[in-house]
């Protein structure tokens, strides 16, 4: 399938020789991926320009991709775009809804997380495929932007998937460590909601998940320690996410709660049993305002606390 988006790319670049537009031309198809046969369908192709955006529409899906619909339906309305200056030439994106659960109407648990959104997008620029794990990123320090309009069908969706997007929001891209374990990384994205849409704004292009406010939260194992530690965050001084270790001898409890100045808790970042290990957790503060903040660790009948500045 990529052979054909290429030569539907540089047919393209053909036809655009001699312009004189200085603005860029971005080319997409967007596609979802049936996980029963492995067959990738194309629901959508056209263009913008930077500045502009391409807007995810009302569509049924044929048979064999309608027990997603209410998957794709919570993405309709949705638009996603570039800065303008975020390219030096034309290039053509492949977007593709991907990871849909072959048994419900949902996505699977994706790296221990269930989502609301998931999106890989793979870009070809001057004849290379930057896959969906080499990071495409912007010219000039530009950035992408996507908004989501808070719908009945987005509502439902999540409600039926067990998140509450009232009790907080993340989004992260997906990444893979050296021993090819996927895991969520948040750097690089920043969002805002308010009453009727969510507002992401993307650093590159890979792979990206919007979930429950946990999802920018979640922890990965380092090493096997011999004693109780909290280390200090860092970086420190912040904004908006800063990264959390610590360590237990043994299995247990592990409750790390997140404190404003005067002693108020903002957020429960992690509260659940853990065996035995070092650990890092990413603390995102999107859409907390500066100022000094408390973490507390509580594991067995220890406690540890450390503190953290959030400027923005």
């Amino acid at each position: 399938m990529k052979k054909i988006f290429t030569i539907i790319f540089l047919f393209f670049i053909c036809q655009n020789l001699f312009s004189q537009e200085k603005i860029d031309t971005v080319y997409y198809t967007f596609n979802i991926v049936n996980p029963n046969t492995g067959i990738t369908s194309g629901t959508d192709n056209g263009f913008f320009l930077e500045g502009n955006y391409l807007t995810i529409k009302p569509q049924t899906l044929s048979s064999a991709y309608s027990q997603w619909q209410n998957v794709y339906d919570a993405l309709v309305g949705s638009t996603l775009g570039l800065e303008i200056g975020s390219l030096d030439t034309t290039i053509l994106l492949n977007i593709t809804l991907n990871e849909l659960n072959s048994v419900s109407s949902s996505y699977d648990e994706i790296a221990g997380q269930t989502v609301f959104m998931y999106l890989e997008v793979d870009v070809l620029e001057r004849g290379h495929w930057y896959e969906i794990t080499d990071h495409y990123y912007f010219k000039n320090g530009k950035k992408a932007f996507m908004n989501i309009p808070i719908t009945t069908a987005f509502q439902n969706f999540c409600t039926s998937i067990g998140i509450d997007i009232n009790a907080g929001i993340s989004f992260a891209y997906l990444e893979v460590d050296n021993l090819g374990n996927e895991y969520w990384e948040p750097s690089g994205l920043s969002w805002f909601k308010d009453t009727d849409t969510i507002r992401l704004s993307l650093e590159h292009f890979s792979r990206f998940a919007g979930g429950g406010k946990t999802l920018s939260a979640v922890e990965r194992m380092i090493d096997k320690p011999d004693v109780f530690n909290l280390k200090q965050n860092y970086p420190n001084p912040f904004n908006p996410t800063t990264n959390i270790i610590y360590s237990i001898p043994n299995s247990g409890y592990v409750e790390i709660k997140i404190y404003n100045v005067i002693g108020a808790e903002v957020q429960t970042l992690l509260a659940q049993q853990k065996n035995a290990g070092t650990y890092e957790i990413t603390f995102n503060a999107n859409n907390l305002s500066s100022g000094i903040y408390y973490y507390t660790i509580r594991y067995q009948n220890l406690q540890m606390t450390r503190k953290m500045i959030l400027i923005k």
